[in-house]
Parts: structure tokens; sequence; C-alpha cells
């Protein structure tokens, strides 16, 4: 029985097969990653919509929302066992990401989960550990002092003259939420704002 000769593949058709190979993983990859930007926002949002219920079931109760404060203990206690931030002295606002901004998250909501209002309080899913992430984490002010913030807004409103904002920033999504500004420039370190009742002029 006789074969015939079969030639292999030259070297310019394996290029070509190894060029469309690493073409298409490229797209999968592109399409993957874009995906779980866009699940990660979906979570940013759940998360800070449940930390939102959760305050206006804590207000209430109280009648207020809890001090912002970075301070651990900066808190009284009502009536009971159950324990009330809203006496507590509002601290200088500080919108950075890092362990400040960890530590003022904590210390000013943890009693959502005391109250067990709220299982566990988020954490933005690509800065888990309160790293210096870029501006990926969230931050918590409760009603600020006359004199601080006065270049921090929320839709164009001095945060400040909000009984809280909720910060935040997305990867992928463009929301119809209140956009965050520093200064006259732009965006600053986040991108959005949950925010409660408006009490400024």
């Amino acid at each position: 029985m006789k074969f015939k000769n079969s030639k292999g593949f030259t070297m310019i058709e394996l290029i070509v097969v190894i060029a469309v190979i690493a073409i298409l993983s490229g797209i999968v990859t592109m399409s993957v990653t874009s995906q779980l930007a866009k699940g990660r926002d979906a979570r940013r949002i759940a998360d800070l919509s449940q930390v939102q219920k959760a305050l206006e079931v804590y207000y209430s109760t109280y009648s207020c929302y809890p001090a912002s404060t970075n301070i651990d203990g900066d808190r009284s206690t009502a009536t009971g066992s159950n324990p009330n931030p809203c006496p507590g002295t509002s601290k200088t606002f500080n919108a950075d990401c890092g362990a400040t901004t960890d530590l003022w998250w904590n210390t000013s909501l943890k009693v959502l989960v005391e109250l067990k209002l709220l299982p566990n309080l988020p954490v933005d899913p690509l800065n888990k550990n309160g790293g210096p992430l870029e501006h990926f984490c969230y931050v918590y002010t409760g009603e600020l002092p006359a004199n601080n913030g006065s270049l921090y807004k929320c839709d164009a409103k001095l945060v400040r003259d909000y009984v809280y904002t909720l910060l935040f920033s997305t990867e992928k999504l463009k929301l119809a939420l209140p956009v965050w500004t520093y200064g006259s420039g732009g965006g600053g370190i986040f991108d959005y704002c949950y925010v409660g009742k408006y009490i400024g002029p």
C-alpha cells in the first residue's frame, strides 16, 4: 500500500493560526473582565441600597441618623441596651480610601449590625481589606458641622447639608444617582452618592 506524501503546516500557516487563537482569547478575556466589573457594580448598588434601608429603619426608631465618627466608642446609649450614636459628635470628614475610611465606616455604622438591621457591614468588592485602592471603598457621613466640607458636593449640593451621604464609585455603570464632585473641578475621589434628606438652604 502506498501513501501520498503529506505536507505539514507551513510556518506562515502556524503563525496565522496562533494569531487567530490569541485574538479570540483576548476577546473572551475582555468580555469576561467586563462582565465581572458589571457584577461588582451591581453588588455595590445592592450593598448601599441595603445600608440605606437600614438607616431609615434606624431613623424610625431614634428620630436621627448615626453620627459620623472615626473614634470607636464615641457614642451614648439609648434606653435599654440598644446602642444609639445619634448624640455623638460629628467628626471632620475625610473623603479618602484607606485605613482611615475603613475605621470611619465601621465605627459610624456598626450600630446597624449591633441592632441586627444588617447582618454585616458591606465593603467594596475590590477593596475588602480597606486598603488604598484608588477610590474603591464605601464612605458614610452623618450630618456634618457647618464649617466642614465646603468643597464636597453631591448633586451640586454641599455634603454637609444632607442628613447623611453614602459615597462610592463604579467601574462600568452610569447611574441615575447624585454625582459626587469636589470643588469646582470635577469628580474627585468618588463617583456617586446615595443621600438622605436634604436639610440645607
